[in-house]
């Protein structure tokens, strides 16, 4: 799924759209920000922490310090409806 009209926010568009995954079963989300994320190319995974929310968020970053996707679980709960597919 790709949202053009808030790739950029109003500015020059991105080179690579965000693409965003949904797993029903699993409740998950993911948007990913490169074209193809290999298998073991993301080598940390960074909880988001600090502020309390029913869920949970990831960071996939590479050997470079580059992000590479987001993960929300629970992802009903956290994001907006019209970003995962209607029920």
């Amino acid at each position: 799924m790709i949202f053009p009209e808030a790739i950029g926010f109003g500015q020059t568009p991105l080179m690579t759209p965000i693409r965003v995954r949904y797993d029903a079963d699993a409740d998950a989300a993911y948007f990913c920000f490169a074209d193809v994320i290999h298998p073991g190319e993301a080598v940390l995974t960074v909880p988001v922490g600090g502020v309390s929310i029913d869920g949970i968020v990831n960071l996939d970053v590479d050997a470079q310090g580059r992000l590479l996707g987001l993960e929300v679980l629970n992802a009903r709960r956290l994001l907006r409806p019209e970003i995962l597919p209607s029920e």
